[in-house]
């Protein structure tokens, strides 16, 4: 029955395709050749031409020596080239082929692709088609041809493997390198794996996602050593652009990079008019390539924000490292009356200040100092000792101070406390005003905010630090621009609205036509409203007026405005702001000079780290 069924349509096949050239295909040939696991009667409609693939039932197959079968029917329409589909389906008819029946059906979608039941009569081997349905190479523009075809699959399922060789480091790099376009996308390589198993349903291992990674980071950003190299020139577009910035490169005697420094004009104009004079100097490690060390020093604008006014890279925190960034900042700052430096007790700090701003008040930072406490003197977190710590470094009166030094009941810290120097870390015993920064918080969180950054190259980390400025600038002219009050509102009119209340329920007393004595319950306040001064020492230090003075201030019918500094005013504030800061343009459009083309950068001459970079911060001594 299968035999003469066969025949019967390879008489029909065999005479059409003499006609066509002798091509002739002999159907029983194919019966024969084809392993089938199961048996199955299927009927061949051949009577209609059809150029779309219709649903089909694709059988569970058995061999074809099996003798254990039941007949059964399946309808299944031939899908035939338009060349030779009217020769053959001519006067044919629907033939019956008698296979050996097994399992039931079911439908099984092959998106559009060819199986053992539905596909072409004559497909072989060299056959042209003018779609990609199986593996082919490409010929011209729009057709493929075949080099092999094998309709079953006969793996054994023990060995099948999610693994795949074309699963290459650069296939997974062109398809992820779009994430890192922006600088703060983190994109891990256990990320890059499990998208590739959702996505492709292939298991890749983590060194090839990371190799992916790396290169996919470079194909964006492009190499550290192109990046050193470019660096003479992006600095002299920086300065064209931005006119007043100050850019410093140093180099070995080879040529090898050692130390880079930075600041935008705009910066040193607002902070020499604007800004309180308390700056914050510290240094955070980069995590690029070839490592280095941001130092950064910044300071707070008339609002509490963060001002930043310069940074440099260097290849280590070491003395002469500190003391380049320190000679450049003095040449962009310049001699400034009554400047405080705050700093972690580093020496090298130290060291550089006596020789660069003789005439600073250098404070330490009180938290660097009560982690250095916990740590050498194995301190519990909530030990009472920090608490009057805490309480010693604020306070203003030199009588406050003693009161809660003398709490601290711990003659080793109290020795430790004092050769770390008083006047560093206690705001009573400072040389100079330090305002209200008792910490370098402030240079802590610039380094959290370029977290991401400082993976990139040095020539992308400082195109993102200028963007960052030109963010802020624009941002906080605006709010300026804006703001209806007289003094800043998240400092100053925060501050004096808060002192109110507690002011109204004083009793002034008149001593003179410029001293007072205000009763607070408490310790009291002899104000001066000459020398805008009062016994608290809040005014003198701040230069805010306290809540004695503001109470002076109701008694007389006076606007406390009139007595506050002219750092915490709105037009301060917007003044520190007025100028604009431009990125640079991109690459493509530079005008550089010819003596810069001559001048090459090296990267510097660190040891590459061949295992995976550490991106985690690392707490400082005694830190939780």
């Amino acid at each position: 029955m299968v035999l003469e069924g066969a025949m019967a349509i390879n008489e029909v096949i065999g005479e059409n395709e003499t006609e066509n050239g002798g091509n002739g295909f002999n159907w029983t040939d194919w019966v024969e050749d084809v392993n089938f696991e199961n048996v199955e009667n299927i009927v061949a409609d051949l009577c209609e031409p059809s150029n779309e693939e219709e649903p089909y039932s694709a059988p569970n197959m058995h061999r074809h020596g099996d003798n254990n079968f039941e007949p059964s029917t399946v309808q299944c329409r031939q899908v035939q080239s338009e060349s030779s589909r009217q020769s053959i389906l001519t006067g044919m008819h629907t033939s019956r082929i008698d296979l050996m029946h097994g399992q039931s059906l079911k439908q099984i979608d092959y998106g559009g692709g060819l199986c053992c039941i539905n596909w072409e009569a004559n497909f072989k081997v060299g056959r042209v088609f003018p779609d990609k349905q199986v593996r082919a190479y490409k010929i011209g523009l729009h057709e493929f041809r075949v080099v092999k075809y094998d309709p079953f699959h006969e793996c054994d399922l023990r060995y099948v493997t999610s693994h795949h060789p074309q699963a290459t480091t650069g296939l997974l790099s062109d398809s992820v390198n779009w994430r890192f376009k922006d600088s703060c996308t983190i994109y891990t390589p256990a990320d890059i794996k499990k998208d590739v198993k959702t996505n492709f349903g292939v298991t890749i291992s983590y060194a090839t996602a990371w190799r992916s990674r790396e290169l996919a980071f470079k194909t964006i950003k492009g190499s550290a050593e192109q990046s050193y190299s470019r660096l003479p020139s992006y600095c002299y577009e920086l300065e064209h652009t931005n006119p007043g910035t100050l850019t410093y490169i140093e180099t070995d005697a080879t040529d090898h990079f050692l130390y880079f420094f930075m600041s935008i004009g705009a910066c040193i104009r607002g902070f020499q008019l604007s800004m309180r004079p308390v700056i914050a100097v510290d240094a955070t490690h980069l995590k690029c390539k070839y490592k280095g060390v941001l130092f950064v020093a910044t300071a707070f604008d008339g609002n509490r924000n963060l001002y930043l006014i310069a940074f440099g890279i260097g290849d280590l925190e070491t003395d002469a490292a500190w003391e380049w960034f320190l000679t450049k900042l003095h040449y962009a700052i310049g001699d400034c009356a009554n400047l405080v430096v705050i700093s972690d007790r580093n020496v090298s700090i130290q060291n550089g200040l006596k020789n660069f701003f003789p005439g600073a008040t250098h404070g330490i930072c009180c938290y660097h100092l009560k982690g250095n406490m916990k740590a050498s003197f194995r301190l519990k977190q909530r030990d009472l000792i920090f608490w009057y710590f805490v309480r010693a470094a604020k306070s203003y009166r030199l009588g406050e101070f003693n009161r809660h030094f003398s709490m601290i009941n711990n003659d080793r810290v109290r020795t430790y406390l004092v050769c770390a120097g008083l006047q560093k870390w206690s705001r009573a015993h400072c040389d100079g005003r330090r305002y209200n920064v008792m910490t370098t918080i402030i240079v802590e969180s610039i380094n959290s905010v370029l977290r991401f950054a400082r993976i990139l190259p040095v020539v992308h980390l400082i195109d993102e630090i200028t963007n960052m400025l030109l963010y802020w600038f624009s941002q906080r002219r605006d709010l300026a621009r804006k703001c209806q009050s007289t003094l800043c509102p998240d400092l100053g009119e925060k501050k004096l609205r808060k002192r109110l209340d507690a002011a109204s329920r004083m009793n002034v007393v008149k001593i003179n036509d410029g001293e007072y004595n205000v009763l607070d319950g408490d310790m009291n306040g002899l104000v001066n409203l000459q020398n805008c001064n009062c016994t608290c020492r809040k005014f003198d230090l701040e230069q805010l007026p306290c809540k004695h003075a503001i109470a002076v201030c109701r008694h007389l019918k006076l606007n406390p405005d009139s007595l506050t500094s002219s750092y915490y005013t709105r037009a301060t504030w917007a003044a520190a702001y007025a100028e604009s800061i431009y990125p640079v343009p991109p690459q493509g459009t530079w005008v550089i000079p010819e003596h810069l083309h001559n001048i090459k950068i090296i990267s510097p001459l660190s040891k590459v780290m061949t295992v995976r970079r550490k991106t985690r911060r690392i707490p400082s001594k005694g830190e939780d």
